[in-house]
């Protein structure tokens, strides 16, 4: 999303996303530490088709106490207090792990406001960059645009090494795991607990109502629509992927779900809607034009049991991404610029807080 404001070279990408984050709002016990963490999945091969599927992402956690934290400002993005590779803190022996899942062409590290906001009241936040769909990337494929489905795979493998890190995994509560999702990361962490998908119905009505908005590629996307049609039609490796659209990605050691702007509700299977049991709730602006409430966030409320929702006045689609730098509001507007009555940072403490107290409740 952001790879031509941050600079031509890779090195700068990855450092950005290994330190682009948001600043903390809500009151710290713990000083928040950020670690990079690099997974792979050998069981799915990367878009290339020449290695295994790449899971790297992030670690936010609660650091020792005292440790020395540090003001960061990369590019467009005003970035937050983080103890870089800080011992983890001994108070707590084992803490809720919450997983995230970020939006289209984002990255990990644009979820970082809400995991500082979560690992200063001790729990241990990860984050993965979804492959071929992620701004920490030189290369977005359109596979990673489409193949939905594979996003939640990448959560629940990320649990799985994140189990196993012989540093990580024993400080790890497995009977409190929660997952959150920003937009296209909303439809991850739903999957999780439960949603499926009806993905033909998706292709159908993008040949059949080309000008409908639902149809429309996001602004992150590099590649045409008919691109896009060409690769969900031609033979190849993709169709294999494509045969997996529909099945359930369900992950039972998710205890609760939280969305932030979540997409795609008209294009679940209602019965998997239905037949949800975990906690879900659901935060979203009444301005969003990426994710209209109406065919989102109100479909998902009526269909999924216990779920609730809440909507921000005025707030847009993009509130839910870092603050920016003045240099970023005036070169990404679109990613950058807010209603006038709307504070950024306000946005991020707010549903925050509203994150931290339902995971609070829900995980127990």
């Amino acid at each position: 999303m952001y790879q031509h404001l941050i600079g031509a070279s890779k090195f700068v990408i990855l450092l950005a996303a290994f330190l682009l984050g948001s600043v903390v709002y809500a009151t710290e016990l713990y000083p928040v530490g950020l670690k990079q963490l690099n997974y792979v999945d050998s069981e799915r091969s990367n878009w290339q088709g020449n290695g295994p599927r790449p899971l790297s992402g992030l670690l936010w956690y609660p650091a020792k106490k005292g440790s020395k934290v540090e003001d960061l400002d990369i590019a467009i993005f005003k970035v937050g207090k983080f103890a870089i590779k800080a011992a983890m803190s001994e108070d707590v022996a084992k803490m809720p792990l919450i997983v995230i899942s970020h939006g289209t062409g984002g990255s990990a590290a644009t979820m970082s406001w809400l995991a500082s906001t979560l690992s200063s009241e001790a729990y241990l936040v990860a984050a993965v960059n979804h492959h071929g769909n992620t701004a920490v990337e030189e290369e977005k494929r359109a596979e990673g645009f489409l193949a939905w489905w594979e996003r939640p795979r990448d959560i629940s493998v990320l649990i799985d090494r994140l189990l196993q890190d012989p540093e990580i995994g024993p400080r790890i509560d497995t009977h409190r795991i929660g997952v959150a999702g920003f937009s296209l990361g909303g439809y991850t962490a739903i999957a999780l607990g439960g949603a499926k998908l009806n993905f033909r119905n998706w292709v159908n009505m993008c040949k059949s109502e080309e000008g409908k908005t639902q149809c429309q590629l996001p602004p992150e996307a590099t590649f045409s629509r008919q691109d896009a049609l060409n690769l969900l039609e031609k033979p190849g490796p993709f169709q294999t992927i494509l045969a997996k659209s529909d099945d359930s990605y369900r992950d039972p050691r998710i205890s609760a779900v939280f969305l932030i702007a979540p997409v795609l509700a008209s294009y679940m299977q209602p019965e998997s809607l239905s037949s949800i049991r975990v906690p879900v709730r659901i935060v979203v602006g009444d301005a969003d034009d990426q994710a209209p409430l109406e065919r989102n966030t109100r479909v998902f409320a009526q269909q999924i049991p216990n779920a609730n929702y809440q909507v921000l006045s005025k707030v847009g689609h993009y509130s839910f991404l870092p603050v920016c730098s003045m240099t970023g509001k005036i070169a990404a507007k679109l990613y950058c610029n807010d209603h006038a009555d709307v504070d950024r940072a306000n946005i991020h403490a707010l549903v925050g807080q509203q994150a931290l107290d339902f995971f609070k409740r829900e995980l127990h």
